[in-house]
C-alpha cells in the first residue's frame, strides 16, 4: 500500500505519519512535489491513500474522481459537513489542523470501517 504526500515534511507527510503509527498501518510514502501530481496520480490509481489539503481535493470530490474518508480536524468543517471527522471513523484523538482530510480514488468506495 502507498501514502502520496505533497513532499517530504511537509503538512500532508506528517499527518500520515502520524496515521500510520497510531493506526498500525505499514504503508510506502512517495513524496510529490506538490498537490497537482499527487492528485492525478491518485486519481490515476498509482498510489491508494493520501492526506491532502480539503481546497486542493474539493474540486476532485466533486467531480467524483476522489472519495473524501475522513477530515483530519476534530469537528467537522461547514463545508464539508458529510465527512465524518478522524475520530468517528475509529481514530480517537487524531488532529491535523492544517485542513488536511483523508482521500482515496472514489473507485475505492467501500463502508467505512468503523471501531
Amino acid at each position: 500500500m502507498s501514502f502520496g504526500s505533497a513532499g517530504n515534511g511537509s503538512a500532508q507527510h506528517l499527518a500520515l505519519e502520524s496515521f500510520k503509527l497510531q493506526a498500525g498501518v505499514d504503508a510506502i510514502h512517495v513524496p510529490y512535489k506538490g498537490s497537482g501530481p499527487l492528485l492525478t496520480d491518485l486519481i490515476g490509481g498509482q498510489i491508494q491513500y493520501s492526506f491532502e489539503t480539503m481546497t486542493a481535493a474539493t474540486p476532485h470530490v466533486k467531480s467524483g474522481k476522489v472519495l473524501a474518508i475522513a477530515q483530519t480536524r476534530t469537528k467537522r468543517a461547514k463545508g464539508h459537513p458529510g465527512v465524518p471527522t478522524m475520530e468517528e471513523q475509529g481514530f480517537p484523538g487524531f488532529e491535523a489542523t492544517t485542513g488536511t482530510a483523508w482521500w482515496a480514488r472514489a473507485s475505492c468506495r467501500r463502508r467505512s470501517r468503523r471501531r
